[in-house]
């Protein structure tokens, strides 16, 4: 049985052009750059070729948008994120391992599996 290989359109190359200079965007973020070129272009073909990203491990899931949009990341190494509680920007982090430990004894031992979110106020939107 042959398997099928997946072709590399057009399209999928400007968005891999564009996620090389973006990180942590929408859907939608890629739909209006990818417009400039394509004006044609439909927001059910990016989202399949976002899906096809995710599922190939090209692309991971951020946390989401304030309003609940879903959001993809570039960098595939385990990281955490800071997230501005007003514009909603998210940067990568990385949360040293003596922070951790002490929020896991402040915490009765609680066991951080997976990426930490912070939120607060960026410099931006401090002033």
């Amino acid at each position: 049985m042959a398997i099928a290989t997946r072709r590399d359109s057009k399209y999928l190359a400007l968005v891999r052009q564009y996620l090389k200079r973006a990180n942590h965007v929408t859907n939608n973020d890629i739909l209006e750059y990818c417009r400039q070129y394509h004006s044609q272009l439909s927001a059910t073909t990016i989202h399949r070729i976002t899906t096809r990203m995710m599922y190939d491990g090209e692309i991971s899931i951020a946390p989401p948008t304030k309003d609940g949009c879903m959001r993809f990341d570039n960098n595939l190494l385990p990281h955490s994120h800071l997230e501005c509680n007003d514009c909603g920007q998210l940067c990568d982090a990385t949360i040293s391992l003596e922070v951790l430990s002490a929020m896991r004894k402040k915490y009765n031992n609680f066991r951080f599996d997976g990426p930490v979110l912070v939120k607060g106020r960026c410099k931006e939107c401090q002033v």
